[in-house]
């Protein structure tokens, strides 16, 4: 019974934060076209998603994860442009939510602690400012955050 409960308040919390987010992600992409750093990340993802591997702009001081990802999630299926480039941010930060209630769901114990509790510190923590402002554009901290935390769960 407790893990029906959990799991349903799981698929609740991602759905609202899904939709939520992505009313914010549109409203950001409508209002401006690049953000932040985005000047030197975008067309590197472009390059990248339409299988240029020989461009690299010299001011990204990142490993080509982002650029990697994008490529295999958006060249095959969709446009390589700016929308569905920040949309893989979006995704992996719904990712993000995931591992942080799985993990905080092993550390406490399935059944000690409230699935709530478990759910609403997951979100909390999905909803850092500077985690949740960059699920929103084309920047590396988002994908960055989705891979330390899947290596930390592995590890658990």
């Amino acid at each position: 019974m407790r893990n029906s409960k959990y799991y349903t308040l799981l698929t609740v919390a991602l759905v609202t934060y899904f939709g939520v987010s992505k009313l914010i992600f549109n409203k950001i992409y409508n209002t401006i076209q690049t953000v932040v750093d985005e000047l030197y990340h975008l067309p590197q993802g472009m390059s990248y998603c339409n299988h240029n591997f020989t461009y690299w702009n010299e001011k990204i001081t990142t490993p080509p994860g982002l650029y990697l990802v994008s490529t295999a999630f958006v060249s095959p299926y969709l446009t390589c442009n700016i929308y569905n480039l920040r949309f893989v941010n979006l995704l992996a930060s719904c990712i993000n939510l995931l591992l942080f209630s799985s993990m905080l769901r092993f550390i406490y114990g399935s059944h000690s602690e409230s699935p709530v509790k478990i759910v609403l510190q997951a979100l909390n923590l999905t909803i850092l400012p500077p985690m949740y402002f960059f699920s929103h554009i084309y920047y590396t901290d988002t994908l960055s955050m989705t891979f330390l935390l899947a290596f930390y769960k592995a590890l658990l």
